[in-house]
């Protein structure tokens, strides 16, 4: 539908897991009071590097990914 219209259909897999990463990071950042540094810091180590390698696999996994593992280095920064 409307996502289409915006993203580019090779992106939408990974516009809608980045999506769900800055849901899953704004919760941990923001919905719980008691936390503390680290606690906030374990939300942007965890999230940040699945939605980093996402975006670059979306963007040169068929060309340059491909002869180091391809889909490999998604699967690896999965915790």
């Amino acid at each position: 539908g409307a996502l289409a219209l915006f993203i580019p259909p090779r992106f939408g897999f990974t516009f809608v897991q980045t999506i769900i990463l800055w849901t899953a990071v704004a919760a941990d950042l923001f919905l719980n009071p008691s936390k503390d540094f680290f606690y906030d810091l374990a939300a942007v180590i965890v999230n940040f590097p699945v939605g980093f390698v996402a975006w670059l696999e979306a963007i040169g996994c068929d060309t340059a990914l491909v002869r180091f593992g391809g889909h490999v280095w998604y699967d690896a920064t999965i915790p």
